[in-house]
């Protein structure tokens, strides 16, 4: 083997042994994290964990475990394979930023009780139960906002508590990509006392669009038949017509 292979191979691992001894704790404290708050490190940078990732007006990121995943350096990034507890649930990820600057999402999973999206609701306008599934199949965020985005949100056993009672069955929304870097969602329902149908765009400048029917099934109260009169005149089906337009940060 020649001499400069030697060399190479020598730093390499010089290098592969820094990632898996070196203590991550004092290289977190000396990068400025801000606005985020990383607390109880330990481990080394190659295999390491983190008591809680708080940011603001979020809820916190528990018990976080990182694992390096060197292939991710051939496509120009840095990766791990992260675990965590949020919203009084598990997840995990994988997880890569490039050199470019932008961050990569794969293989996200994450569930939780959904009464735990209470506390982060902008007002307090309901109280639900079920459980929430979320699957993020991909996911890329540059500089510029929201690149790529491909996934499923489920909601099993969805109940609204008030300010009316409704059993609302299993709810789906899928996400996916549209035309001129656009998302586009479709909402789907099965069972319960409601029938839903719509669909939800995200446009490139972070616009939210909603164009979502109601329909109550035969099984709905009349509690629930009432409280949907407030949303206006019923349509010649039955069914009720809710469009809205806002933009993502008015929800965050």
């Amino acid at each position: 083997m020649k001499k400069s292979h030697l060399i190479l191979l020598g730093v390499a691992a010089y290098l592969l042994t820094l990632l898996v001894l070196f203590p991550a704790s004092p290289v977190v404290a000396s990068i400025n994290t801000q606005p985020l708050q990383v607390l109880g490190v330990s481990g080394s940078l190659w295999s390491g964990r983190a008591t809680r990732v708080q940011a603001p007006n979020a809820p916190p990121l528990d018990s976080l475990n990182w694992s390096f995943r060197p292939l991710a350096l051939f496509t120009g990034a840095l990766g791990a394979d992260l675990d965590f507890k949020l919203l009084g649930g598990q997840g995990e990820a994988k997880v890569a930023q490039s050199f470019a600057g932008s961050t990569r999402i794969d293989s996200a999973s994450l569930r939780f009780p959904a009464k735990q999206l209470e506390a982060w609701l902008p007002l307090p306008i309901a109280s639900f139960n079920g459980a929430i599934e979320l699957d993020l199949a991909a996911a890329v965020i540059a500089a510029q906002g929201l690149e790529h985005l491909e996934g499923q949100l489920r909601w099993r056993q969805a109940k609204l508590e008030t300010p009316v009672s409704a059993d609302l069955g299993e709810i789906l929304l899928d996400i996916a990509p549209a035309e001129d870097g656009a998302h586009s969602g479709e909402l789907t329902s099965e069972g319960g006392e409601l029938e839903l149908r719509g669909r939800i765009n995200i446009d490139v400048a972070g616009r939210l669009r909603v164009d979502i029917n109601i329909k109550p099934r035969d099984n709905a109260s009349a509690e629930l038949r009432d409280s949907l009169s407030l949303l206006g005149r019923p349509r010649g089906d039955g069914s009720y017509r809710i469009r809205q337009q806002m933009r993502l940060s008015d929800l965050m």
